[in-house]
């Protein structure tokens, strides 16, 4: 499978395309981290196997022997149409969203686990994707007792299909990034006026207002409206 070149370089924007300068119909969204390590005490070298260790020894990251706190995480995308409304939200509280367009495949627990933990796949050939002009993915802890700023190694990347181990270009963010905000735009990707589609990576921490027992769609769409574009 082809490398996707979307984003190989942090802010730059890019043709959502593979290396044979084909459109990507169907993309995912994938993001990594590491357990909190317990007193901050240095890692065991990383086990890396498989396809998803050909990336993870390109960007320099992998998982630690030493599991340490678990790091609840959590990958959700909003898609907005050309007015900024949002209209469909994928998460583990709502794993498909305009009729399937967007599908979460999974919501991990602790970050313990080998490859991509959360992937959000999106089918930019579905129907209900006609409406969308652009599409935020966000990384999110506002569970109690998650600290962003504390979790190690957190990587995001645009797979090439919906293959969740696909070797991909991406990037690993700075730790420091994280500090003091419960939530990371990790990138914005944009219909254009021909119908193509490019991305261009945020990295811009946001506060998400949540209130515990009550539906957080509402909040992450409106701290998603931060990585738009300014209303022409």
């Amino acid at each position: 499978m082809a490398k996707a070149s979307l984003m190989k370089e942090p802010r730059v924007a890019a043709p959502l395309v593979n290396d044979d300068q084909r459109p990507l119909g169907v993309f995912g969204i994938a993001v990594q981290w590491d357990p909190i390590e317990d007193n901050k005490a240095t890692a065991a070298p990383p086990r890396r196997r498989g396809m998803f260790a050909k990336f993870a020894e390109a960007v320099g990251i992998g998982k630690p022997s030493k599991e340490g706190t678990p790091a609840d995480l959590d990958i959700a995308a909003v898609a907005f149409d050309k007015n900024h409304r949002a209209l469909g939200i994928c998460y583990f509280g709502n794993m498909k969203a305009l009729g399937g367009a967007l599908r979460h495949t999974g919501d991990a627990l602790t970050g313990a686990d080998e490859g991509w933990d959360e992937t959000i796949v999106a089918d930019l050939n579905h129907d209900d994707m006609a409406r969308i002009a652009y599409l935020v993915p966000v990384l999110m802890a506002f569970k109690p007792g998650v600290n962003l700023g504390a979790v190690n190694n957190v990587v995001f990347a645009t797979l090439d299909g919906a293959e969740k181990t696909s070797p991909v270009a991406g990037y690993k963010f700075p730790v420091e990034v994280n500090a003091g905000y419960n939530a990371l735009l990790l990138c914005l990707y944009f219909r254009k006026d021909d119908d193509t589609w490019e991305g261009v990576s945020l990295e811009k921490p946001v506060q998400i207002n949540v209130v515990m027992g009550q539906d957080p769609k509402a909040a992450i769409a409106e701290a998603c409206k931060a990585g738009l574009p300014a209303a022409a």
